[in-house]
Formats: structure tokens, C-alpha cells, sequence
């Protein structure tokens, strides 16, 4: 008996990692997709970007989180979609810092009001720094 399904879909939400592409990936796809007779169809892509770690901003950034929260922060490539790529993707540098958000994703997701008053004071005297040429 054969059990062989008449249709497969598979959708898969991929970040492509800095120092590869939106085509060089669906290279791949496309490839493992014509052995099964199969097509590919990709929409919504973003390249993958970073800022320079050493560019001035992020320096300010990094200084602003440790003296906000006593320690340096943890610097590393993000894997969400953030709207950052946006902007970098302009030539502006960018970068991310949040509060510790509890039960992500899920049902009454919260962080503490010590984390958001950490992060508001981080954002704000970076931006001040940087915008007024510190």
C-alpha cells in the first residue's frame, strides 16, 4: 500500500544570519525544493545587517547600560526581526535594549517596573550623548 500524501506545504520563517543572503538562501530552498517537484515562494525578506560595534552610538549605548544597570551589557546579534534593519539598512546605526520581558509571547507578558525605568534612562541619555555630539 502506498501511503504517499498528494500535497505537502512546508512554511518556514527563517532570520538569515549576517554574512549570508536572501538569495543565497533561497538558492538552497529552491534546490532542496526541485528534488520533490516542489516551488518555493518567498515573500516578505530583509538582508540580513548589523552596525558596526565600535561606531560611536553603540559605544554610548553600551556605556549607558552599565551605568544604568552596574554591569556591561551583553553585546550580540539579535535573531528577531527588529525594526533596527530598517535603519541600518539606511546607512544609520542601531541598537537594541529592553527590559527582561517574562513569559514572552505568552499570555499577561510583563517586565518590572525596575527594568523599564532602566531601560527609559538608557535610551534617553544615549540619544542626548549622541545627538548632542558627546
Amino acid at each position: 500500500v502506498n501511503m504517499q500524501a498528494a500535497l505537502c506545504r512546508v512554511q518556514v520563517d527563517m532570520r538569515i544570519p549576517a554574512g549570508s543572503s536572501v538569495g543565497a538562501v533561497r538558492e538552497v530552498l529552491e534546490s532542496i525544493a526541485s528534488r520533490h517537484e516542489g516551488a518555493v515562494d518567498v515573500f516578505n525578506t530583509s538582508e540580513p545587517n548589523v552596525s558596526d560595534p565600535d561606531h560611536e552610538l553603540l559605544r554610548i549605548m553600551r556605556d549607558e547600560v552599565e551605568s544604568a544597570v552596574g554591569r556591561a551589557p551583553l553585546v550580540a546579534l539579535g535573531v528577531g526581526c527588529t525594526d533596527t534593519r530598517l535603519w541600518r539598512h539606511r546607512g544609520i546605526p542601531a541598537a537594541v535594549f529592553g527590559p527582561k520581558p517574562y513569559g514572552m509571547g505568552a499570555a499577561n507578558e510583563y517586565c518590572t517596573l525596575e527594568d523599564l525605568a532602566a531601560m527609559a534612562r538608557v535610551h534617553t541619555l544615549a540619544a542626548h550623548r549622541y545627538l548632542a555630539g558627546a
